[in-house]
């Protein structure tokens, strides 16, 4: 299958986080916003991005078996790699037939595929992908979030791209700033365009991470409670989440 290459100027920087409990602790988080709740034999689920292997790992192991369990990554950097198919790709364009999965997972990876024009072939390939029942679980960083999570600058994603190459290379963290972050508004407008619903699951996903991340049962509580109340701060909320579906069934 030929593969739409992604702009000259990106890059394969997978930025990838390889740590085993973190990545265990982000699929269970993913599954339970992405309310996959009866798996059945014969259902097949992709990863984009898999960087560690660790969260296939986990969605072969609650569900999917290897047989249903795919990736794909523009690099190898699994730390796990039984239990699920693995797949190199170059681009934006995916290597499955039409209607092949029941779930796939964009898990901080449209920011790295380009600007608009790449981000929107990336979502029209799930769109293709998914089963007409099928789930996306995509999440990114947020362009108004207050320090970038990928070099660690305060404001960076704020700043015209310009001026953001310009900061990398004075600092010496990269030649140019190779990510496209989102706001809000922005990720609904391109998953409208592609032809796909917009749950927003951003709040929601913070009594979520109380819950799995916090071991002391009164910070849980504390923070479970504050989150309905967290809207006021959406705007510069770290991580985006939607959970979508084909809007043309």
């Amino acid at each position: 299958m030929k593969v739409q290459p992604m702009d000259d100027h990106i890059q394969n920087r997978t930025h990838a986080i390889l740590d085993r409990k973190s990545r265990y602790l982000k699929a269970i988080k993913i599954h339970r916003l992405s309310n996959i709740n009866e798996i059945h034999h014969g259902m097949k689920m992709l990863e984009i991005g898999s960087g560690s292997g660790y969260i296939c790992k986990y969605f072969s192991e609650n569900g999917f078996g290897k047989d249903g369990t795919f990736a794909v990554d523009v690099a190898d950097e699994r730390q796990v790699k039984d239990g699920y198919h693995f797949s190199i790709v170059h681009g934006v364009l995916l290597p499955f037939p039409d209607r092949e999965f029941d779930f796939i997972i964009s898990n901080h990876v449209i920011e790295h595929v380009g600007p608009d024009r790449s981000q929107i072939i990336h979502l029209s390939e799930i769109k293709r992908c998914l089963k007409d029942d099928g789930i996306l679980y995509l999440a990114f960083p947020n362009k108004w979030r207050l320090v970038e999570p990928h070099y660690r600058v305060p404001f960076l994603s704020w700043l015209p791209r310009r001026i953001a190459n310009v900061v990398l290379r004075t600092f010496g963290s990269a030649p140019f700033y190779d990510c496209y972050p989102m706001a809000a508004g922005k990720a609904m407008r391109l998953l409208e365009r592609s032809g796909l619903t917009q749950e927003d699951k951003t709040l929601e996903a913070v009594a979520v991470v109380a819950e799995l991340e916090f071991d002391n049962r009164y910070a849980r509580f504390l923070l479970k409670s504050l989150t309905p109340f967290l809207g006021i701060l959406k705007p510069i909320m770290p991580t985006l989440i939607f959970v979508s579906e084909k809007k043309d069934k």
